[in-house]
């Protein structure tokens, strides 16, 4: 993956320090799933404050959520 800016990409962790932020989050215990998918449950205040700041609800319809697989059939 490259990351593109004033006509010139880069490789995309050339680019981290510039672009990438670590974003701190909390996940409960226990995996969800509806037959296919799996996940985890998360909280991000850093994310519920960047929604609010793009004029979004606090949270997602379905929450914020990790994704950690799915399965093939």
């Amino acid at each position: 993956m490259q990351i593109c800016y004033i006509g010139k990409c880069v490789p995309w962790w050339f680019a981290a320090p510039i672009y990438l932020k670590i974003v701190k989050f909390e996940y409960y215990p226990g995996v969800l799933d509806n037959g296919i998918y799996y996940w985890l449950k998360v909280k991000c205040d850093y994310l519920s404050n960047l929604r609010i700041k793009y004029g979004l609800s606090a949270y997602p319809v379905y929450g914020f959520h990790l994704s950690i697989g799915r399965i093939n059939i």
